[in-house]
This record gives C-alpha cells, structure tokens and sequence, in this order.
C-alpha cells in the first residue's frame, strides 16, 4: 500500500450504492484517506471485510434516488463512486444545489455486458479506465487498472484472516467456483435452467462454492431458492455477503461463470475457466467473445454433462506456462501490468484541481 496517502485538493469521499462497488471504491478509499458512505445498510455490511475503511450509511432508496443522495453531500468537493448517472442527469441536480463537486467515476468490472454503456459514460469528470478501454485522448481518463486484485495482493494476509470458515480449504477436495449473474436485456444468466442440477450432482473430491451476483442476492425469492438447493447439499456452499473476489477466486482450481468481469478477472490464475454459454446461436453467444480461446464453452444443449468436463479440465490441467499463456495475455490485455499506484493517485488528484 502506499505509505502515506496523497491529498486531494478538495474534501473527498467516496459513495458505494450496491455492496460490490465497495470492492472497487475500497482501493480509492485508501489511496486518498477518504470515508465510503454506503447507501444501503447491506452495502455497509459489505465495507465491514475492508482493514481500516471508515464507512458510515448514507440512507438512499437506492441507486435511482441520485438527489437524495446529493443533498447529503453537499460538504464534499470530489465524490468518488462506481455508479454510472448521465452526466445531464448529474447536471441537472448540481445546478438546482448550486453546487458543482468533481465526479471520479470508478468502473466495477469488465465484460461485454457493460461494453454498451463504455462510450456514454466518457463525460464524467474523471474516469478511471481498464487498459483495453479507448482512452480517447481526454486528459482526464486514467488507466487503472486492477485496483482490488493489487488492493488484496497488498494486504492478503489480513483479508484471509476475515474469510468465513466454508472459504478455508480442508483436506484434499478440489475448489470450484460457480459464479452466475443476474439475468441483463440478453438474458444471459445460467441460474434457472442449470443451479439445481448443478449442485445435486457436485461430485466426490469437489467442494462447489456459489459465488452470484450481488444482484441475484438483493432478490429475496430468488435467494431463499438457492439458500433451499444449497441447504440440500453436503458438498456445496453459498457465499451470500463475502464481497472479496480475489480472496475467492484465487482459492478456485476452476471457475464455472456466466458471461461476466467474474470471468475476466479468474484469467489472472491461469486455471480452468468452464464458460456457460446461455446465448448459443442469438444475440450475446459467448463464442464471439475474446474468452471463448482461453475457456471451455458450454452451451445449454451440454449443461447435463457440465460435471464431466469439469473434471476432464481439473484432470488434464497443468499449471505451467505453456497451459496459461492464453489466459494471463488476455488478462493483461485487458488490464495492464500491475497497477503504479502512486502515479494513478497523483493523476487523480491533479485532475481534480481543474
């Protein structure tokens, strides 16, 4: 971490709306010693895994209810968040205030699901990017690459510390990781038609972690039916409010995701990557996808023998360089070498003097 944090010019905060933006503003938080203001009591719980970030709630209806949250800044100059609002949006409220903060807009995750929204969200204030993002030549679009892997590499120790007792690894069960996500406009989500075959067949020696969606999680009807399938079974484990997703996915011999940044960001462990393809043969078909040549794609047709090649994969994978490369090219690809911490800071609060 750094040893001391940089200054901005104007009292900063940053503002979480859902709990796994928290992830994403965590890192921020620590660079320039500002408190996360949480608008949900279940986003609060979320910032309770972080060592030392101050945060407090900020009573909101939701990520809709942008002029109440407003009104409870208004002490702040730069308000950090991972909430894309229009910039018209942002306007409109500012003006009626009378007030006019810096906005660093702080991305919370890469995939093609959010690809659309990537060239509307270029006029906020402050944007911090992923490498493979068009920087369009703007002075102030920063390239920050993975900020929460770096954020957990610098403090795993006392990260691993606070995973609950069913993240420890026992004996020699192999980890696998379903993380499905919620259901976009493509529809791309595999909970309904695979989750409970999924984990009434996990086999011998694998221990099934359910990693979903934040999203999925907020539905009450649809998480007391994966509490009740999971309940069911000896050999699986839902992770409801554990929002450390490094901590989980570099425990994981193997993933099985949806189309999702979940997806991209395993591409850093070099391990087998089982992507469902929800969409085979329409719209948002996975295989158009840069990591359909770095995965196992399954379509729906091959969801009955998704154990099978599972474990073909867990069997026939050798972690060496030659079984990897595609993998971790892909992820720097999209992500940049490590993250220069000191610089993306320095740039940051240079760019909120103007």
């Amino acid at each position: 971490m750094l040893t001391l944090p940089v200054h901005l010019p104007r009292q900063g905060v940053a503002v979480a709306f859902y709990p796994h933006h928290v992830e994403h503003l965590a890192p921020l938080c620590q660079m320039f010693d500002v408190p996360l203001l949480a608008t949900t009591r279940k986003t609060q719980a979320a910032a309770m895994w972080y060592p030392g970030l101050r945060c407090a709630t900020l009573p909101a209806s939701g990520a809709d209810s942008l002029a109440e949250v407003l009104e409870g800044l208004q002490r702040y100059g730069i308000i950090l968040w991972s909430h894309f609002f229009p910039r018209a949006d942002l306007d409109v409220q500012f003006k009626r205030l009378r007030w006019q903060p810096r906005v660093v807009y702080c991305p919370h995750g890469f995939s093609e699901k959010n690809s659309p929204r990537n060239g509307r969200d270029t006029d906020q204030d402050i944007r911090l990017l992923y490498r493979l993002t068009p920087a369009d030549g703007r002075p102030r679009r920063i390239i920050g690459g993975d900020l929460p892997r770096w954020y957990y590499e610098a403090q795993r120790a006392a990260f691993d510390a606070r995973l609950p007792a069913p993240l420890v690894a026992t004996g020699t069960d192999r980890t696998v990781v379903y993380a499905p996500t919620y259901d976009d406009p493509l529809k791309r989500s595999s909970l309904a038609p695979i989750f409970e075959d999924l984990v009434a067949h996990v086999p011998a020696g694998i221990r099934l972690i359910v990693k979903p969606h934040p999203i999925l999680c907020a539905d009450p009807r649809v998480l007391t039916q994966m509490r009740r399938v999971v309940a069911a079974s000896r050999r699986s484990v839902l992770i409801e409010d554990c929002p450390l997703t490094h901590a989980l996915l570099s425990r994981a011999d193997a993933l099985i995701s949806d189309m999702s940044s979940m997806a991209y960001l395993f591409l850093a462990y070099g391990r087998p990557l089982i992507l469902l393809n929800q969409n085979a043969g329409r719209i948002g078909d996975v295989r158009t996808s840069r990591l359909a040549a770095c995965s196992t794609v399954i379509s729906p047709d091959g969801y009955g023998q998704i154990w099978t090649s599972v474990l073909r994969q867990l069997q026939q994978f050798q972690p060496t360089p030659g079984t990897s490369n595609a993998r971790v090219a892909l992820y720097d690809l999209i992500y940049g070498s490590a993250p220069d911490v000191p610089r993306i800071a320095s740039e940051i609060a240079a760019a909120c003097i103007s």
